[in-house]
């Protein structure tokens, strides 16, 4: 131990300059002189020099390369007594057994006149031990795992689930919620007044400017969408064929069916042959579609009356 003491002393002089000796001056000096292979030792460069000494620090990482080296923090600066200090920390790490040596390591200070002066300290020595103890021969067994502290708790990722479990349930019964009222909106939107729509379509102006076209799609639309709306049946997707065998087994019966199927039919021969139809004939086609409407509505209105006598005998019986 005694002469551990005494060469860590004989490492330290030498990389000391002399006392009182003049500025600049270069201080190098590790913090062990034993370590372990991969275990780091620190290197502190110390740099003092004048306001009129600018000192170039060497590339330390570089002309150590026989090492692992790293600087540690930020080079640390000071000014006592108009000298000024640099303080430069270095973690060296050696991968091979025995006696290291650090090389001197030189620092060039420009002066103000532009002259230049090197400064070295060193060299340094520190040696590198084996990690098995003396008389080992096997490799130690592997350590078991540490437990690091720290980490989120249990009770916290509980609480944390609950609350992703009812922000989804929020989520869900929000949607549902939105959807109803928007269902709801539909269900109670107005009626719409398709014997109004016939007359209003007559006053577009669409014959006296010869769309007829135009003119027989809006009227054909207006009455499938009422067949479907208060029939149930999809006349706006279904042929006029298929539209007149719905019409057919419907409550309106025959006349009506076949009334709308002549109607349908005039206007898929506009709408799709090109057909011109005659101006009077043309005219009278919201009429007729209104005359459609009514007689259907009448003949719905009777069923519905029928059915709730129906109902009311069975009741009284």
């Amino acid at each position: 131990m005694r002469g551990r003491r005494v060469l860590w002393a004989f490492c330290l002089l030498c990389a000391t300059g002399p006392v009182g000796a003049a500025l600049p001056q270069v201080d190098a000096r590790l913090d062990t002189h034993q370590t372990t292979l991969g275990k780091p030792v620190h290197l502190s460069l110390n740099l003092r020099f004048t306001a009129q000494q600018k000192p170039e620090v060497p590339p330390v990482e570089q002309l150590l390369s026989g090492f692992a080296v790293r600087q540690v923090g930020k080079p640390k600066k000071r000014q006592v007594d108009g000298v000024r200090e640099l303080v430069l920390r270095y973690e060296l790490r050696a991968y091979e057994l025995g006696q290291q040596l650090i090389d001197p390591l030189a620092v060039t200070f420009v002066e103000s006149n532009g002259d230049t002066l090197v400064r070295s300290a060193g060299p340094l020595h520190f040696e590198v031990l084996s990690v098995r103890q003396e008389g080992e021969s096997e490799p130690r067994d592997i350590s078991p795992p540490v437990v690091i502290g720290g980490g989120v708790p249990l009770w916290l990722v509980a609480v944390l689930g609950v609350l992703a479990i009812l922000a989804i349930v929020v989520a869900i019964l929000w949607f549902l919620d939105r959807r109803k009222r928007a269902e709801v909106q539909e269900q109670w939107s107005p009626p719409v007044d398709y014997a109004a729509e016939f007359a209003r379509i007559a006053k577009m102006g669409l014959l006296e400017r010869g769309e007829f076209k135009p003119y027989y799609s809006l009227l054909s639309d207006n009455l499938r969408r009422y067949l479907e709306e208060h029939l149930g049946i999809e006349a706006m997707e279904q042929t006029t064929a298929e539209i007149r065998l719905a019409l057919s087994r419907s409550e309106i019966g025959q006349a009506i069916s076949i009334e709308a199927e002549e109607l349908l039919q005039a206007a898929d021969l506009v709408k799709f042959a090109r057909f011109v139809p005659q101006l009077e004939e043309a005219r009278r086609f919201p009429e007729v579609g209104t005359a459609i409407i009514h007689r259907c509505e009448a003949l719905l209105a009777a069923a519905a009356r029928l059915r709730e006598q129906q109902l009311a005998a069975q009741v009284n019986a």
